[in-house]
């Protein structure tokens, strides 16, 4: 079980995350929603080992995640990062084979060939597995990253000792709509099958509808966490995005949504129309 226990950031005498506590369940997706400038990918960071608090700690089965080896730890959680740079002229299919190689870098064997190619069909990339991976647009090579990231996971499997940790910090922000769909499900079948999952999003939307655990925060701290039902409300949203916000739910399903939608008053001017986040009835 991951679980950030009051961890804080303080960077250049600013404190950018303030007491922050959250625990990932196995099984789970774990969604963080706020604003530019919340804190999300920050306690991200923390919660991935990638940045170390100034106060608090993130614990791993109990143990402190900073003392924790890089190899045992690269078999228990696997990060896509919301940017990775890349110059080499790699092909997708290596690219995506670093997440079972590293460290060595030794020619990869039949077994993580074919988890490699796997997860490769997992993100819909099977025709592009020999494209050199710097000739692909935004969209496809955050798909390459996941592929990376789940093959590593895979490869690692019989080496665990315990759940294995997806973290994504907004993965569906360069894929339309349909890729987005795609990738979430995905996803949302690795926790079915025991993994803990944190994705940090921009859409509200895909956040009410993929996510078991939902953490709002504003300005460096968590606001809100639980459910989508008890979280997902018009007085919480209204507050953190600072702009008035209505959800309404779904008829089949009850998902909660909002549909943004510009209040045009007659007196204002074009540079003063207020934004108003509405949903449809």
């Amino acid at each position: 079980m991951l679980e950030a226990r009051d961890v804080s950031v303080r960077i250049g005498g600013c404190e950018i995350l303030s007491n922050a506590s959250l625990q990932l369940s196995p099984g789970q997706i774990c969604v963080v929603i706020g604003p530019n400038g919340a804190g999300k990918s920050t306690l991200f960071k923390v919660m991935s080992g990638e940045l170390k608090p100034t106060r608090g700690e993130v614990f791993l089965d109990g143990k402190p995640l900073s003392g924790m080896a890089p190899i045992r730890l690269s078999i228990r959680r696997a990060v896509v990062p919301q940017a990775s740079h890349l110059s080499f002229p790699f092909t997708v299919k290596e690219v995506v084979l670093l997440g079972a190689t590293v460290p060595g870098l030794t020619g990869a064997t039949l077994r993580q060939e074919a988890l490699a190619e796997e997860a490769i069909g997992n993100v819909g990339l099977e025709d592009f597995a020999e494209r050199l991976y710097v000739n692909l647009s935004g969209g496809e090579r955050q798909r390459v990253h996941l592929a990376r990231a789940l093959c590593q996971l895979a490869a690692g499997a019989r080496y665990r000792d315990g759940p294995a940790m997806l973290l994504l910090d907004e993965p569906t922000s360069s894929l339309d709509v349909m890729h987005q769909i795609q990738i979430l499900q995905h996803v949302k079948t690795k926790a079915n099958a025991g993994y803990n999952v944190l994705v940090v999003l921009h859409d509200l939307n895909l956040a009410a509808s993929f996510a078991d655990q939902l953490v709002v925060m504003a300005n460096g701290r968590i606001v809100t966490a639980g459910s989508v039902t008890d979280v997902f409300t018009s007085g919480t949203l209204s507050q953190v995005y600072d702009c008035t916000i209505k959800t309404n739910q779904t008829p089949k399903f009850e998902t909660p949504f909002v549909l943004p939608h510009p209040t045009i008053e007659a007196s204002a001017s074009s540079a003063d129309l207020p934004y108003v986040a509405t949903a449809a009835v």
